[in-house]
């Protein structure tokens, strides 16, 4: 009976997403996937899983993933299907935090632009 109990939490938390890995999604967007992309011209394409972006951040991010740390002992198919909810987790339209990173980014870019802007032209 408490095998089956084990086995039912183990399911219950291969549904769920680490929300640390959330914030690692984030940071990602922010940080390092601006350097590649700027803007997202095309979200169902490129957001997809298994699609362009979904593939650099599996390869820059997976060994940080807490959740995947957190199911090492797992086959690999139980490790797959946790990146790929988050993943959905992350791309969600109303948070999603691939778009929020970029415009985060740019828009701190934007700001920093035009204050060195403003700043030389007050100077002269």
């Amino acid at each position: 009976m408490q095998s089956e109990n084990t086995h039912h939490n183990i399911n219950h938390q291969d549904d769920e997403v680490n929300s640390e890995d959330l914030a690692i999604v984030s940071r990602w967007a922010r940080k390092k996937l601006f350097n590649t992309a700027q803007f997202i011209y095309n979200p169902q394409t490129d957001l997809k899983i298994n699609g362009p972006l979904y593939d650099i951040f599996c390869d820059d991010c997976g060994p940080q993933l807490v959740g995947l740390k957190l199911l090492k002992g797992q086959s690999q198919d139980v490790r797959y299907q946790y990146v790929e909810s988050l993943w959905a987790e992350a791309t969600k339209k109303r948070t999603n935090r691939i778009t929020d990173g970029l415009n985060a980014r740019r828009s701190s870019i934007y700001s920093a632009m035009q204050n060195r802007f403003i700043g030389k032209s007050e100077i002269q």
